[in-house]
């Protein structure tokens, strides 16, 4: 019964749930007094877990440096190829959501095959994130029902005890 439900709720999930539209945006910076090309991709969550998140990601791409209110990452592997740029990485509020940003120094040179990296690295973040969130979710949901089921079979127990103990106690009053 409890399976039939939980895959019911699952059933009608994506209905009511709207879905992660991902948009990145071309957006200039200012890091260290330096203009920096890069990209924004907005997202439903608080600015310290986009910013977790976001160190979380950028650990494989090269070596991370937190500096301030940015991240730095220096020879970053993105897109399968090394880059020789430096990578700058922040996060902020655009409206009411918060938003992670990636991009590179304006003065680095390689603008049209990073352009189309960078591009790609800001919207794979949002995917991951949002495959992140999501996955979290199902494990709660997960846990709650491996919870309910251990309920339900204790009090199936607790059932055939009572049975037990009232067939018991009939045969008492017979005798």
């Amino acid at each position: 019964m409890v399976i039939k439900i939980f895959f019911f709720f699952l059933a009608i999930l994506p209905l009511t749930v709207s879905a992660q539209a991902i948009e990145v945006k071309e957006e200039d910076s200012r890091i260290d007094g330096e203009n920096a090309t890069g990209y924004l991709v907005a997202i439903h969550a608080t600015e310290d877990e986009v910013r977790n998140a976001l160190s979380r990601y950028l650990k494989v791409m090269g070596k991370t440096k937190i500096s301030g209110d940015y991240i730095t990452v220096t020879d970053p592997v993105v897109g399968g190829k090394k880059h020789d740029c430096t990578l700058y990485v922040t996060t902020k509020f655009v409206g009411e959501r918060a938003a992670a940003w990636i991009g590179i120094s304006a003065n680095a040179g390689e603008e049209s095959n990073t352009a189309v990296d960078l591009k790609k690295l800001a919207y794979d973040f949002g995917v991951t994130f949002h495959r992140e969130k999501i996955q979290i979710q199902v494990d709660e949901a997960l846990r709650a029902l491996q919870a309910v089921e251990k309920q339900q079979l204790r009090l199936v127990n607790q059932n055939k005890d009572l049975n037990n103990k009232i067939e018991d106690n009939k045969r008492e009053k017979i005798q």
